[in-house]
Formats: C-alpha cells, structure tokens, sequence
C-alpha cells in the first residue's frame, strides 16, 4: 500500500510540475525584458493558503485527539510559505537592460545592478536560481521559474565579462538563451 501511496505522490508531481513548466514556456512570448513569475505560482499560493489555513482551522473545530500545538505551528508554517509565494509573485518582478538589471525582493525596496559591475553569475542547481553578485556587495537572485528566463540568457551573456560566469552557468545560460530553459523538477 504504502508503494502505490509514494507512486500515486510521484506522479502527481511529476503533473504538476510538468503543468508548471509549460505554462512557464507558454507565458514566455512577448514579454519585452521583463522577469516574472508564471500565473501557476499564483495557483500554487492560493491552493497552498487554502489548504493549509484550512487544515489548520478544521484540526481545531474538529477536536479528535491529534490536535497539539505542533500540528498548528506546521499547518501554519505552510499556510504562512503559502502566502509568501503570493506576495512574491507580485512582488519579484525584474527587468533586464542592455545597461544591467532592474530587480524586485521580497518584502524590500527594488534594486538596480549594473553589468559592469557584476563579478560572479552562478547558477545553484539546488535552489534552481542564478545567483548575481556584483562589486558593491549586492545580490540578486533569479529562479529558473520565472518568465522571460531567454532574455535574461541572452543580455547577460553579451553584457557581462565572461570571466564573470562560472563555467557551467555560461553552458546553462546558453541553452536558455536558445529556449532551453533549465528544469524546475530534479
């Protein structure tokens, strides 16, 4: 039972993860320079929200001796991820120029980043994002999530030094620059 519990989850995920990136592709066309986050991280947030925050409440109202503190601080915990997710899709927005990078962050003020000034582009393959620092000790991050990924690939290609770009990010970048976007899943 247990098998066909793990299997029935695995292939969920891969669905929905496999929706995630397509609509990721889908979005892609059109978007002049500017980074965002699909409308499925949207869909992602509120279904966690309602999930979770309702998880929460209904283990609550329908006492049946499982309910402690710890069940509420997790379905919590989830619920306030959930709502993070919400907030970053408004907020995470970037966009790119031929004279650097224009970037949201969460819950703070939006910063600009020039390419000159950049000093490291790295791509994270456990946080699936690039990692930019540049000379002034700033940091941006963008998730392979995100729409207009093939834009980004290709400004930061032609506007950064190449010994800037770690060697497997240049090779990343690449393919993405070409419309092969790197995986969301694995």
């Amino acid at each position: 039972m247990h098998i066909i519990q793990w299997a029935l989850w695995g292939v969920t995920m891969m669905l929905v993860m496999g929706w995630a990136s397509k609509k990721r592709r889908l979005e892609q066309k059109g978007q002049n320079n500017t980074l965002f986050h699909p409308k499925s991280t949207l869909v992602f947030g509120l279904v966690g929200c309602a999930f979770f925050f309702g998880a929460l409440i209904l283990s609550n109202v329908y006492a049946n001796g499982t309910e402690s503190i710890f069940t509420d601080l997790v379905f919590g915990g989830f619920g306030f991820l959930s709502l993070l997710l919400i907030v970053d899709f408004k907020m995470a927005y970037h966009k790119v120029s031929e004279s650097g990078l224009d970037y949201g962050r969460l819950l703070r003020k939006r910063k600009k980043m020039f390419w000159s000034n950049v000093k490291l582009i790295q791509y994270s393959t456990t946080w699936k994002w690039f990692v930019i620092k540049d000379n002034n000790g700033n940091t941006a991050r963008i998730s392979a999530m995100l729409v207009g990924l093939q834009d980004f690939a290709k400004v930061s290609l032609t506007q950064v030094d190449n010994k800037s770009i770690d060697p497997d990010t240049k090779i990343i970048l690449e393919e993405a620059a070409l419309g092969n976007l790197p995986s969301i899943w694995g």
